[in-house]
């Protein structure tokens, strides 16, 4: 390898200047690496701040959307409701069928007849009231889940005792009125 000298080593040494002075441009170079390190800082903020705002906007988004999905679920579909005024309705009419033969017949011979168990008659009117009560009940909750099977199965229920009912009270009253004739 080659071997400085004690001699070539004095020699560089007094070639070298005596003192070292940077180029001019160096602390403009300097301080323009300074500001790229900071702007990079900046930088690197605002896309931390970007992403949490991001990940903000989609966290609401996703929320509103599923709250609109559960709203428009919650909604009843409209034709399901008149479907169920309708039936209400024609239940309604089979039910003033059944009082206009059994109201008058008891106003006008209620004197002549002995109900013999005047509590059976008040059981079936309180019955009654009682199944017409439960079904408004159903229909209520029926209005805000008409897909429910088993609302429908219980106020379809509802309705048919209530009319089986009503027979068997005017059964009661023919059989009083026949055996007082």
């Amino acid at each position: 390898m080659n071997k400085v000298t004690d001699e070539q080593l004095d020699q560089l040494i007094s070639e070298l200047p005596e003192s070292l002075n940077p180029k001019s441009t160096l602390w403009d170079e300097i301080e323009a690496k300074l500001d790229d390190d900071v702007s990079l800082k900046k930088l690197t903020q605002w896309k931390s701040l970007a992403i949490a705002c991001g990940v903000l906007i989609a966290f609401f988004a996703g929320w509103q959307i599923d709250k609109i999905s559960t709203t428009e679920a919650a909604l009843p579909d409209t034709a399901m409701i008149i479907l169920i005024d309708k039936l209400y309705e024609q239940h309604l009419q089979q039910v003033e069928n059944f009082k206009p033969i059994t109201k008058p017949i008891t106003k006008q011979i209620t004197k002549q007849i002995d109900w013999g168990d005047n509590q059976l008659n008040q059981s079936i009117n309180a019955g009654i009231t009682e199944l017409s009560n439960a079904a408004q009940v159903v229909i209520i909750q029926l209005k805000l889940n008409p897909n429910d099977k088993q609302l429908w199965e219980l106020w379809l229920w509802l309705q048919s005792r209530e009319i089986e009912l009503l027979k068997q009270e005017q059964q009661i009253i023919e059989k009083q009125i026949s055996y007082s004739i």
